[in-house]
């Protein structure tokens, strides 16, 4: 017999492991991570990063 039976009709409170057995199931993983963008897209992004970067330099 499974004493997780014996436990939920034993006036006793439920057993850790029973407790345990009880808890609701872990929430599902998180989904896979997004593409990498295109290289074309990252290019640009480098390219906006420097723009940046030197309009920061020139004050």
């Amino acid at each position: 017999m499974c004493p997780a039976v014996i436990d939920s009709h034993s006036p006793l409170p439920p057993s850790p492991v029973t407790a345990f057995l009880m808890q609701p199931p872990p929430p599902p993983p998180p989904p896979p991570p997004p593409p990498t963008p295109p290289q074309q897209q990252q290019q640009q992004w480098q390219e906006k990063q420097r723009q940046q970067g030197n309009y920061l330099r020139t004050f």
